[in-house]
């Protein structure tokens, strides 16, 4: 009752000041555009500066045309994600990119000495460190051979993770950590400074794409080609990549429409395209 009364009075104070209202309005509506290119800006600025090999020659793809299907909700446009079948034929049938890589973000909960907790976890693909040149601090990281359905599960540790749960002690490589309450063996630790393929965000866990029947029960829809929910990033192969921008997109174009040549009715968008 207090909060419409406050309201009310609010209105009343405006409608007595309408220059100040009109001021208090088009400050409002301008702040948030700028806050709404600073974001656009920064994201792209905090893509560049990813502590991981080249990363001038990164870009994200998005997607154009009618859309069918679900989408992940981490922020973005619905255009900015791709289904699990869509990224391997890109990938399998890919000669643009030296690389394309596949991710995505979600929470699971973990146990560790019968202590329970909820991370932040990040699906990906099996080339993923390769792709972004990264080493490990400590283990291994995962290869494309554990991103295989029915391979036993891996997980990766993030640095600052392995640092404050399991005070940097190099015995737990090797060792089980619960996810979701399914073993996963820890093979490794991420490097000191990189964080996520998603710019801002800091997953303590790196999985598998193929476990997300397990980092996912209630959406097992790894093959479904509608199921859009993957953030799809390659890596050019040329030596000067802002100048072969358009060659990419004209080539990946190309081989969309052939994958839809082939099985028209399993693909109903339009060609991908560069996102820089």
């Amino acid at each position: 009752m207090q909060l419409f009364q406050d309201l009310r009075f609010a209105l009343r104070q405006l409608r007595k000041s309408p220059i100040f209202t009109l001021v208090a309005v088009v400050t409002l509506a301008l702040g948030i555009g700028a806050n709404t290119a600073i974001f656009t800006l920064l994201d792209q600025a905090l893509l560049r500066s990813l502590p991981v090999s080249h990363p001038e020659q990164l870009v994200r793809l998005e997607f154009t045309g009618s859309i069918r299907g679900h989408f992940n909700s981490f922020g973005g446009d619905d255009h900015d994600y791709f289904s699990y079948p869509m990224y391997r034929d890109l990938r399998d049938q890919n000669s643009v990119f030296e690389s394309l890589i596949a991710s995505d973000l979600q929470n699971v909960s973990v146990q560790w000495n019968n202590k329970p907790d909820l991370v932040g976890c990040e699906l990906a693909s099996g080339n993923y460190f390769q792709a972004l040149g990264l080493q490990p601090a400590m283990g291994r990281l995962f290869l494309p051979a554990d991103d295989v359905p029915n391979s036993s599960p891996v997980v990766v540790l993030s640095f600052n993770y392995w640092k404050r749960q399991f005070g940097s002690d190099p015995g737990v490589i090797n060792q089980t950590l619960l996810i979701n309450a399914h073993p996963f063996t820890i093979v490794g630790v991420a490097p000191p400074g990189f964080h996520s393929l998603f710019p801002g965000s800091t997953p303590e866990t790196f999985v598998p794409l193929t476990t997300k029947h397990i980092i996912t029960p209630r959406w097992p829809d790894l093959e479904d080609f509608e199921s859009h929910w993957m953030m799809v990033v390659g890596r050019l192969t040329w030596s000067e990549p802002r100048t072969s921008g358009s060659q990419s997109a004209t080539a990946v174009a190309r081989a969309a429409r052939r994958r839809v040549g082939q099985d028209p009715q399993r693909l109903r968008t339009a060609a991908p395209h560069l996102s820089r």
